[in-house]
This record gives structure tokens, C-alpha cells and sequence, in this order.
């Protein structure tokens, strides 16, 4: 397996996503985090929370590239500041893949998986999900019956 150290754009969409307003908030609310060892970004700006999550998913990937590459010097790549133009035209579909590509190159460390940035990533991937074309109208519980009749 190798890993590698995704570039800053790949964190700020990620984050930039996950803070922009929809219907009921952000994406991914702020306030969460620090249920689950991050800070509380309650009170602060849509841009620093942004760069607050991109830096904590950025920070988790470098730490894993590390742990698996112990000889080599990994640098952790300049974030400039959030914009919201950072992820202007990202799918849902574009999000889960992105998601995907940095859960696989931060997944090094023996406990990846009680980060605050994996809780980060999922509470993105979720909300990716839930976003998708189609995912209001399906049913919540298969009950044996997608369409009226097809079972009949």
C-alpha cells in the first residue's frame, strides 16, 4: 500500500464543502468537532472553519504518510486561505471520490479511525451522500416493495 500527501487544493474543497450553507446549515456543522477532540468553531466565520478543517484533515494525511514512510522527510503542503469559489462546480459524486482518495492516504496510523478527521471525513461523507440525486425520494426502510405492485 502506499500513501502520499494530497495536494491543498484536495483539503480546502473538501472543506470549503463541507461549510457551505444548504437548507438547514452547513454540511458538516462546526460545532461537533468538539465532541469529538476538535476545537469548538462555534462563533467563528465560514472561512476559518473551513481552514480550521482543512488543516485538520491536511495535518491527519501528512501524519499518516509518515507513519508509513518512517525514512523519509514529508513536508505538509501550504493552505492558503479559504475561498468560497474552492469547490464551485464539486458534485455530491465529486465529494464521496474525493473522501475516498484522502481516507485512503490517511488510513496509516493504528488509530485512524478515533480521529477527529476521520469524524471530519465522515461527517462529509455523509452529508454527500444525502445530497446524491434521489436520496430524498427512496424509501427509508426496505419494506419489500420498491415500486406499487412489482411484488404483487
Amino acid at each position: 500500500m502506499s500513501a502520499f500527501v494530497c495536494n491543498e487544493k484536495h483539503f480546502l474543497a473538501l472543506a470549503v464543502w463541507a461549510t457551505r450553507p444548504t437548507g438547514g446549515g452547513a454540511r458538516a456543522h462546526a460545532s461537533y468537532l468538539r465532541h469529538f477532540g476538535g476545537s469548538d468553531c462555534t462563533g467563528m466565520d465560514q472561512e476559518d472553519v473551513a481552514n480550521y478543517f482543512a488543516d485538520v484533515l491536511m495535518r491527519e494525511n501528512v501524519r499518516s504518510v509518515r507513519a508509513r514512510y518512517q525514512d523519509m522527510v514529508v513536508a505538509a503542503p501550504f493552505i492558503p486561505s479559504a475561498r468560497p469559489d474552492q469547490c464551485a462546480g464539486l458534485t455530491p459524486l465529486h465529494i464521496l471520490k474525493m473522501c475516498d482518495c484522502l481516507e485512503y492516504q490517511s488510513c496509516e496510523t493504528d488509530d485512524y479511525h478515533t480521529t477527529t478527521a476521520w469524524r471530519l471525513l465522515q461527517a462529509i461523507r455523509r452529508a454527500a451522500i444525502r445530497e446524491l440525486p434521489g436520496y430524498d425520494e427512496a424509501p427509508w426502510e426496505y419494506r419489500g416493495q420498491l415500486n406499487p405492485g412489482a411484488d404483487a
